[in-house]
């Protein structure tokens, strides 16, 4: 996160590592992450990792950290980038409260204070099983991600079931939907140009099971 050219503070900017998480059967689940940051002097650019059970519509805070509590570096007036591994640290965010959930999604939020740059790398999931998957679906195709002009979805069936797709905004507004009807083969392109650059939820729709990948349109 390049705090450190941001133009104002307050501006938030928002990564999703994951596709939906099934926790259904998730043995002590955990998140565990890497973080390298430096305050500028005694700014509180901030990082969170969020929850959502209801497909990014609410959001829970898990890890909240500014500033100082933030900084594994002394603060400085470059632009800071880490050259060294004393430069990061190791955070563990228990996901426990989240067992049973049969779909969760992740996201760090990091908001600047015009303070100097954050780095997150090693991100990991333990004690989860899988991530959402489709019954009945033996292949699942979404490309090209990012996306700009069109969204390519295609799909093969075990056997033919009602299929529906939708795109799905982080706010929750659902700006396209189509049912494609009974079928067992899916080839379908999504226009993606008219949509204003960001994070989008890709809902694909399996008779009674459902699938949620991340998708940027830029």
């Amino acid at each position: 996160m390049n705090f450190y050219t941001y133009a104002a503070a307050g501006q938030s900017d928002y990564l999703y590592p994951y596709t939906p998480i099934d926790m259904t059967n998730a043995v002590n689940p955990q998140l565990t992450f890497s973080v390298a940051y430096c305050q500028y002097s005694t700014e509180n650019d901030r990082l969170q990792v969020l929850a959502s059970t209801d497909c990014g519509v609410t959001w829970t805070s898990l890890f909240n950290e500014a500033g100082a509590a933030l900084s594994t570096s002394p603060a400085q007036t470059t632009a800071f980038t880490p050259t060294s591994a004393s430069q990061w640290e190791s955070k563990t965010v228990s996901l426990a409260n989240y067992v049973g959930q049969p779909s969760l999604l992740l996201s760090f939020k990091a908001t600047n204070a015009y303070g100097n740059n954050l780095y997150v790398d090693d991100i990991n999931l333990t004690g989860v099983t899988a991530v959402h998957q489709i019954e009945g679906v033996t292949t699942l195709e979404v490309f090209p991600n990012p996306a700009s002009d069109v969204l390519n979805i295609k799909a093969t069936m075990e056997k033919s079931l009602p299929m529906t797709i939708s795109l799905t905004d982080i706010s929750g507004r659902k700006l396209f939907q189509k049912n494609l009807g009974t079928v067992s083969v899916v080839n379908e392109t999504v226009k993606t140009s008219d949509f204003a650059a960001g994070i989008y939820t890709l809902e694909v729709r399996s008779g009674d099971s459902v699938s949620y990948q991340k998708i940027t349109i830029k």
